[in-house]
């Protein structure tokens, strides 16, 4: 999953250069990118809290 968080941000991130550059394609980066985030933050919800038995 945590490698998931890195994609999605790294595509949000080239997004956002691409649209400040006026770079073609910088508008489906964006929404590729966000709703990576999106699904990957609404299944993290969902997850068991890490126990720790120390």
């Amino acid at each position: 999953m945590a490698k998931l968080y890195g994609i999605g941000a790294a595509v949000v991130i080239l997004g956002a250069l691409f649209k400040i550059m006026h770079w073609e394609g910088a508008n489906y980066m964006l929404v590729v990118g966000l709703g990576t985030e999106a699904v990957i933050f609404f299944f993290s919800a969902f997850e068991k809290p890490a126990t720790d038995y120390d």
